[in-house]
């Protein structure tokens, strides 16, 4: 059963319109932008590219490391059985183990600003292909 944000911003997004929502924590905020995300993804309406640098179709900002993974195990959980790959960048952290999940590819990525600059300046990451931008907290 969709949550009340779910049932207003899910449909708004899949039918092209942008969406700005502020609720509290446990509205189901976080599922409100991956659900659209994904199902644009699986009917084939953007697909990441496989060669070069890593373009995404999706791109998640978040502030701080801590958010960016419970953003990444909710789109992992929501993502499973798909094709769909998510990747998740952000620093603190060794890069290199980062730079191969893109290098695998991935539709979705959750990064940090800081390192999501980073990447976009060593050119290994470029957001050309990018039709969903959310920016979470």
């Amino acid at each position: 059963i969709p949550t009340p944000v779910q049932k207003h911003s899910i449909p708004a997004v899949l039918n092209g319109s942008d969406v700005m929502v502020s609720a509290q924590t446990g509205s189901g905020k976080t599922a409100a932008f991956l659900v659209p995300i994904i199902t644009a993804a699986l009917n084939g309406k953007a697909r990441a590219a496989q060669e070069g640098p890593a373009q995404p179709i999706s791109i998640v900002l978040s502030p701080t490391r801590e958010l960016c993974q419970q953003i990444t195990v909710e789109a992992r959980r929501l993502c499973f059985r798909t094709k769909m790959r998510v990747a998740s960048v952000y620093g603190g952290v060794d890069a290199a183990p980062q730079l191969r999940q893109l290098a695998e590819g991935a539709e979705i990525v959750i990064a940090t600003p800081g390192r999501l600059e980073d990447f976009l300046e060593r050119g290994v990451l470029n957001m050309k292909e990018v039709k969903f931008l959310a920016l979470d907290e």
